[in-house]
């Protein structure tokens, strides 16, 4: 995105980086029209143990390797 805020056009950038234009085209597009730059939520099945349980499993564990 500093290529295109520097006035690069996207023939230009494309040219820098090495890359197609129309990937240049597509990601300041997305840049441009997004209104979060934080991934979006994906689906998966959900974690079973919180972060506070995996890290005790993670202790338990541990300590019968020892």
């Amino acid at each position: 995105m500093g290529l295109r805020m520097g006035g690069n056009s996207i023939k230009k950038i494309s040219e820098i980086l090495k890359i197609p234009k129309s990937t240049v085209h597509k990601n300041i597009q997305h840049y441009e029209n997004a209104v979060s730059l934080k991934s979006a939520p994906r689906n998966g099945r959900p974690r079973v143990l919180k972060v506070n349980d995996q890290k005790i499993l993670k202790e338990i564990v541990t300590k019968k390797k020892s």
